[in-house]
């Protein structure tokens, strides 16, 4: 794969490729979860995906990028999503020991 960085242009042979992360290896964490959305989570060092089994390194190029979920439109709103989704996971969780520590509470 190829990295631009000052006007240089380097490339990656298979063997860099699994200790330092290039824009190749890194797109294929940007497409969905069937094509190898859930694969190459490292920023700088792909090291990391090889020792815990997620590199992934095809020939092929991603057909798609992006996610299927429904964001807000505003930059505000984007920025804030990953915070309300978070507390909505969480809701849930709060309810169950609330509940837990009610029933413990009476007996």
């Amino acid at each position: 794969s190829i990295m631009k960085s000052r006007g240089r242009v380097l490339r990656f042979k298979f063997e860099t490729a699994r200790i330092f992360v290039s824009p190749r290896l890194h797109r294929w964490h940007h497409t969905g979860p069937d094509e190898g959305g859930d694969r190459n989570f490292a920023g700088i060092l792909s090291l990391w995906d090889v020792m815990f089994g997620t590199f992934f390194h095809p020939v092929e190029k991603p057909t798609h990028f992006g996610t299927t979920e429904k964001l807000p439109g505003t930059v505000l709103g984007q920025l804030l999503w990953p915070i309300q989704e978070l507390a909505a996971l969480k809701k849930p969780a709060q309810a169950a020991v609330i509940t837990k520590w009610a029933s413990c509470s009476r007996r």
